[in-house]
């Protein structure tokens, strides 16, 4: 949740538009600011709000056995499946089929479905599925990204995806999220670092590394340099990612670079039209 601010405090403002789905953050982490760093925002940072379902009741044991092996099938299946076959799409299906296939799994298969209590091993093979539907949208969802793997499906390369690791990095991000949030900046970028070891095709990755490196130099030219660096990365990976666009805007603020900040809000808001607090940014900086 958002703090209270000291007057003439910077604040990038909290996001709640998702560029991407996430597992859920439900535990919160004490708020600790970092010594030495002159002029930190005092709200939490933008965050990325997960597609969750309401927990379901817990099931009999003969149910719950029933539906794990039916997701370990499941599961097996999705390992030797295309991209496509996993959100249950064709291969000419647009940007907006892609999205509504993916949102039905997402929700179905999100771990918070899991209810309390639940078998370990159904809360892993759900996350594993979830994952594996995660990644598939990465690569369908971006044009470019979808041609390269279609080429590669053409020339009989290989379908699967490694969903341990990109599980993996997915939970590692989810940590560098929560300490952004509490602004322990320089362990977030450690967070990011091995999220993107794990996976170095994802863009979100980079913006999010980029904006926390932004808040862990005293130097502000260096610490924008850096930043930059990793939001570009992140633009290059995916041009229509959104909150890159949201985080650079914020570096360029807060280092007095008013027209360009204004530029890329604009730039999120033409990606990502519910980005509210792209929306607000830009209504302050136009003086509307």
């Amino acid at each position: 949740m958002p703090h209270a601010a000291p007057s003439g405090t910077p604040r990038p403002p909290p996001s709640t538009s998702p560029s991407r789905p996430i597992p859920a953050v439900s535990r919160a982490t004490p708020v600790l600011t970092p010594t030495g760093v002159a002029g930190l925002p005092q709200a939490d940072p933008p965050r990325i709000a997960p597609v969750t379902a309401p927990p379901r009741p817990a099931p009999s044991p003969s149910a719950a056995a029933a539906e794990l092996r039916e997701l370990q099938a499941r599961l097996e299946r999705m390992r030797k499946e295309s991209a496509f076959q996993i959100l249950g799409v064709p291969e000419h299906a647009d940007s907006a089929v892609v999205k509504a296939a993916y949102f039905k799994l997402a929700k179905q298969f999100h771990p918070d479905t899991i209810a309390p209590g639940s078998n370990p091993d159904l809360a892993r093979v759900k996350a594993e599925i979830f994952a594996a539907i995660g990644e598939a949208n990465r690569i369908l969802s971006d044009p470019e990204a979808r041609a390269r793997y279609k080429q590669t499906l053409a020339e009989g390369g290989p379908a699967d995806v490694d969903v341990q690791a990109l599980l993996q990095a997915e939970e590692t991000f989810n940590k560098g999220v929560v300490l952004v949030r509490a602004r322990r900046f320089a362990e977030a970028v450690k967070a990011f670092d091995a999220a993107i070891t794990a996976n170095s095709k994802e863009g979100e990755f980079y913006a999010w590394r980029g904006y926390a490196r932004y808040f862990t130099n005293n130097d502000k030219k260096v610490a924008a340099a850096d930043a930059l660096r990793d939001l570009n990365q992140a633009l290059k990976l995916n041009e229509r990612c959104a909150q890159a666009h949201y985080f650079i805007g914020q570096v360029q603020k807060l280092t007095g670079d008013s027209a360009g900040a204004l530029k890329h809000f604009k730039k999120c808001v033409q990606i990502d039209a519910t980005h509210v607090d792209a929306q607000r940014e830009i209504r302050l900086l136009s003086g509307k």
